[in-house]
């Protein structure tokens, strides 16, 4: 049953989210696309005869045309069948910086087993601020059989958020109005 998956792929974006490392969160995004694919391929079935059939084939034509859902079914596809990654990672970023306009003299920085050190000195004894920002899932356009999928700015006409777990919330959002909408009208 489509709704099944869609619950499974809830359970997938929850992995995401609190995914203790890059690997996990790139093997939750890959079976939340898996998971998303299946729903809709279930509703397809449950949908192949009579006046479903027709309800099912507008929903394929949005599915093609609405960038997000393109993107979603591409990159599930890319990920299956090709092999380059659909989800690149961000570098990891470290600012050092004062709060204030002036000079900040780093004299010593080092690395040790993640830990960072290092020294400074300032005119004015400030403090500097650290920002830290850890590598995280990126949005990337993906190649499926030669053709370029870009990452897609809207959904359904209204512009959305550049990331990978905003797009996996769009997308079951999606599903879960679709399913609720063919209960009320097939049931």
């Amino acid at each position: 049953m489509a709704a099944a998956h869609v619950s499974v792929s809830r359970e997938k974006i929850l992995g995401m989210a609190t995914s203790a490392n890059l690997i996990q969160a790139r093997q939750f995004w890959s079976e939340y696309l898996t998971e998303h694919s299946r729903a809709f391929n279930k509703l397809g079935n449950a949908m192949e005869t009579g006046p479903e059939r027709g309800w099912f084939e507008r929903l394929k034509v949005t599915r093609k045309k609405d960038a997000l859902l393109c993107y979603l079914k591409q990159a599930r596809d890319a990920d299956e069948h090709g092999c380059l990654d659909i989800t690149p990672k961000s570098r990891i970023s470290l600012l050092i910086r004062r709060q204030s306009e002036g000079p900040l003299n780093i004299t010593e920085f080092s690395v040790k087993g993640g830990q960072i050190n290092f020294k400074y000195a300032t005119p004015d004894r400030v403090t500097p601020i650290i920002d830290f920002k850890p590598a995280s899932l990126i949005l990337s356009d993906v190649i499926n059989g030669g053709t370029t999928y870009a990452v897609p700015p809207t959904h359904l006409g209204s512009p959305i958020s550049q990331s990978v777990l905003g797009f996996a919330k769009l997308g079951a959002e999606f599903l879960d109005h679709t399913i609720a909408e063919a209960r009320q009208k097939f049931s």
